[in-house]
């Protein structure tokens, strides 16, 4: 029997944390002891203790508190080398100020559409925070004659889904995406990737990663 906690950086800050300590106040009782569960216990034994997982990309103090006192004997597995940056990744950032800056930074970089709606840049991906900011960049670009594919939760699964093979079919050439693509995207064969971030201030930004691997085919892990 087993019991995985994914992202559990993210859970707790996002506030989860009193949630994930009543859940392990339950997978981590004893048995033995609940006069109520003297069936459950005796099967408790047979089978062994439950099994804990916790993964995430990082453990701060808050994860680090609740292990200790709901798993104090839990052993930590700590992978080195996972947070390198590729030494072909070229990363700059691009500051903008005003209502339209941003806009008008975004339009810059992608140098217009030819007749299929291509980038002069090349395909690429842009991660935006939200999903009123993935729809607006979205709209913005098929204005301008890009040819796009808008991938973010709001967007009906089987939209999503066509959506998403028409980028990896060559028929759109810019991803506009959440963090709902920053994992487990397979042969995008992209140029660039781009983080718009949406501030509420007007000094925003553009974070943009060229790509120079050989095959150009790119898996994001955390891209946003």
């Amino acid at each position: 029997r087993h019991v995985v906690i994914d992202e559990v950086d993210t859970m707790l800050s996002s506030g989860f944390g009193d949630e994930l300590d009543r859940i392990l106040a339950v997978t981590t009782r004893d048995l033995a002891a609940d006069a109520r569960a003297a069936a459950a216990a005796a099967a408790a034994t047979a089978a062994g203790r439950v099994q804990h997982v916790a993964v995430g990309a990082t453990h701060p103090d808050a994860a680090s508190a609740l292990y200790a006192h709901r798993l104090p004997s839990a052993r930590r597995l700590m992978v080195a080398g996972v947070h390198t940056t590729p030494p072909t990744l070229k990363q700059n950032f691009v500051t903008c100020t005003g209502a339209s800056g941003k806009v008008d930074a975004l339009r810059a970089l992608l140098r217009g559409a030819d007749g299929d709606g291509r980038p002069g840049l090349g395909r690429l991906v842009i991660f935006c925070n939200s999903q009123q900011s993935a729809r607006f960049v979205d709209h913005t670009l098929v204005e301008d004659g890009y040819a796009t594919a808008n991938y973010h939760g709001a967007v009906p699964p089987d939209t999503r889904r066509a959506n998403f093979a028409s980028f990896i079919g060559g028929e759109s050439h810019i991803l506009v995406t959440t963090d709902l693509a920053a994992r487990g995207l397979d042969d995008l064969d992209i140029d660039l990737m781009c983080c718009r971030r949406m501030f509420v201030s007007h000094v925003e930004s553009l974070v943009v990663n060229q790509m120079d691997y050989p095959n150009k085919n790119v898996v994001l892990d955390r891209g946003g």
